[in-house]
């Protein structure tokens, strides 16, 4: 999967600093993740790469639809949702192989 995170105009001068993206790749949008990139201090915008290496758990086929969320997280631990992290995802779920997703990170938590 080959895209772009963007930061929405809005909330840009929010963005943590030292922050962590992560993406973040979902079967229906709920359960464990099939797939995660972790990207310190990313620059905006930002073209990704995800795919079969970055699979939570390597016998997990890596197989859609996907759906992608990314999240900037301002303490660079995945299992905590601080406030002000950001998050986005793609607009709707994606096959493995797809190019030009786009996710916005416009969300402050």
């Amino acid at each position: 999967l080959r895209g772009r995170v963007t930061l929405a105009p809005a909330v840009a001068s929010r963005a943590p600093g030292n922050a962590v993206l992560f993406l973040i790749a979902r079967r229906g949008g709920a359960g464990p993740p099939v797939a995660v990139k972790r990207i310190e201090s990313p620059a905006f915008p930002l073209d990704f790469e995800l795919g079969p290496d970055d699979r939570m758990i390597q016998a997990m086929p890596f197989t859609g639809p996907l759906q992608l969320t990314a999240r900037l997280d301002g303490d660079g631990n995945a299992t905590t949702r601080s406030p002000g992290d950001l998050q986005g995802a793609a607009t709707a779920p994606v096959d493995p192989g797809a190019e030009g997703v786009e996710i916005v990170l416009g969300e402050v938590l």
